[in-house]
């Protein structure tokens, strides 16, 4: 094993209210230069991405609890929920809301008012012709959150997360609602 190097991290500015983030970082990767000390950073903020897909596939898609015997239907399986699992954590990266916290209000306020905003886009664009409007890709994305969590129920009560399983119970609505030609210009150019 090599020589091991020890990065503090340290948040310089939270949000009111919230303690600083200080990561201790041990890594034998090269950290000598702002650079590689910013690549070390970047190592370690994926591992939550990948923390949390095998998160969304064992405990929201139930992965492990299938009964399939037929390696060719759980390969299947497999690609579908992954599918879904990538597609929710690149959602949440552009809406820049993290899994595993409740978004905050204005972000909570973005989403509702993004989904009747979208709702009602899609109304007068109808069979009409009406290019879409343009949206930066954070507010489309949030737009499609709003959307998804609304078809899966959720109440965006202040505190409450916006979790996979909300997500999962409206994205085969979403995903129904884009195979009939609606809001697909909300993933234009997302991810």
């Amino acid at each position: 094993m090599g020589r091991l190097v020890l990065v503090v991290v340290r948040e310089d500015h939270p949000p009111p209210g919230i303690e600083p983030l200080e990561w201790l970082l041990l890594t034998d990767l090269p950290a000598t230069t702002p650079e590689e000390i910013d690549r070390v950073v970047d190592a370690y903020k994926c591992r939550w991405r990948i923390e949390e897909f095998f998160r969304t596939t064992k405990d929201a898609m139930k992965l492990e609890g299938s009964e399939l015997d037929d390696p060719l239907a759980t390969a299947r399986l497999l690609f579908f929920v992954t599918l879904k699992a990538v597609f929710l954590d690149e959602l949440r990266l552009l809406a820049e809301i993290p899994a595993g916290t409740p978004p905050s209000k204005e972000q909570r306020q973005e989403m509702v008012q993004g989904a009747k905003q979208a709702i009602e886009i899609e109304r007068e664009r109808s069979g009409r012709g009406i290019p879409p409007p343009e949206l930066s890709q954070r507010t489309r994305a949030r737009m499609t959150m709003g959307l998804i969590a609304k078809y899966g129920r959720w109440t965006a009560k202040s505190g409450v997360s916006l979790g996979n399983y909300v997500l999962l119970a409206g994205l085969p609505i979403f995903l129904h609602d884009i195979s009939e030609g609606r809001f697909a210009w909300l993933l234009e150019d997302l991810g």
